[in-house]
């Protein structure tokens, strides 16, 4: 990847940052003398200007903006539609790097030139990443693979980033008040550096593949570890389109209310019952292929839960339903989202609408057994 100064990706970050906000404040304050119609005449425009600003700041950054771009593309329930409808392409089409990088990694890390090791090899990659891009290969032994390379001085680049979005966050702290916000700071910079390393992502993809194998419909593609390392990762290739593609799906002559609930299931049982499951599930990482089957790909983000937490959720699902507000607040402090001080009842109420608004709007397949 092209090396860009920290003070040059620092200064298109805030620049971007600040003409949003500047644009969303210039509206906000002209709808007080202009009235509620004139503002909603006019706001998706913005929505739609800055969606794409927020596009092009990214495809320029490259690096770990392409992940908070995928982040964003999937906050249906936070950020306007505009956002989602413009940042979708980088769920699974991020800027490429350079074939030749990716040759010179493949050869550092595993001795032997692509030649070598495959009978052939794609240089066009099937999907690009904020970390890596993905190849399809054949191995020379005739299993076809998709081959993820780590983009070239990317752990560089990440650190750059993540000290940048550090600094976004210390002054979103300074004007407005969220808390929490600097932990989840924490734990995104922990899911990158987990992320870094594709030896972990490999065991993560075996161990839940164990936990699912005798569920129906669910395919976790087989790890190549012999051809697999650090800094990339080889599988088996498996076509597919994303769970989302509609039109194609119907033309399959696949239920998409059984495919739904299948996914569900397969999630419930990662989640409930084994405790540690995949936990990027944006479209561009769930394919179905032509027979129906779910492909589930990228596992380098994964989470584990403790038994107390894996065991509180149904629970607290059950109260939800029930509306039974008094349940609701002791899980939440078993689960350990709530505290016993003043600003934690303050915010109670808040939380428990918030959640029951979400399982009564937002989760609609019928006949699903909580």
């Amino acid at each position: 990847m092209e090396k860009i100064s920290s003070k040059k990706r620092a200064r298109k970050a805030f620049r971007t940052a600040n003409r949003i906000f500047r644009s969303y404040l210039w509206i906000h304050l002209a709808s007080k003398i202009l009235g509620k119609s004139w503002y909603e005449k006019r706001i998706e425009t913005i929505h739609l200007k800055n969606a794409e600003r927020t596009k092009i700041a990214i495809l320029e950054l490259k690096g770990l903006f392409t992940k908070v771009g995928q982040l964003l593309s999937i906050m249906s329930n936070i950020l306007p539609d505009a956002y989602a409808q413009v940042l979708e392409s980088l769920q699974d089409k991020a800027p490429a790097g350079d074939f030749k990088s990716t040759s010179k990694i493949i050869q550092a890390e595993l001795s032997e030139p692509i030649s070598t090791l495959f009978s052939s090899f794609n240089e066009t990659p099937i999907a690009s990443a904020s970390i890596g891009q993905v190849y399809e290969a054949v191995l020379k032994s005739g299993e076809k693979v998709a081959v993820k390379v780590q983009h070239d001085d990317i752990e560089e680049l990440a650190e750059l980033d993540l000290d940048i979005i550090e600094k976004m966050v210390k002054r979103l702290s300074f004007f407005f008040k969220i808390n929490g916000i600097e932990h989840v700071y924490q734990q995104v910079r922990l899911m990158i550096e987990e992320e870094l390393n594709y030896e972990l992502e490999a065991q993560s993809m075996q161990r839940i593949a164990k936990n699912l194998e005798h569920e129906q419909g669910v395919v976790i593609p087989k790890v190549y570890s012999a051809y697999s390392s650090k800094r990339m990762l080889v599988c088996d290739f498996h076509e597919g389109v994303k769970i989302t593609d509609t039109e194609q799906l119907a033309k399959w002559g696949i239920d998409a209310k059984e495919l739904s609930e299948r996914l569900i299931t397969i999630f419930c049982k990662m989640i409930l019952e084994d405790g540690f499951y995949h936990a990027d599930p944006h479209p561009g990482n769930i394919l179905v292929n032509e027979k129906g089957n779910i492909v589930l790909l990228d596992f380098g983000a994964t989470a584990e839960l403790n038994d107390e937490m894996r065991k509180e959720i149904p629970i607290i699902i059950q109260h939800i339903i029930r509306k039974d507000t008094p349940k609701i607040l002791k899980s939440l402090q078993r689960m350990g989202f709530l505290g016993n001080d003043s600003d934690s009842r303050e915010i109670a109420g808040k939380l428990v609408d918030a959640l029951t608004t979400f399982v009564q709007n937002e989760i609609k397949i019928d006949n699903l057994n909580f």
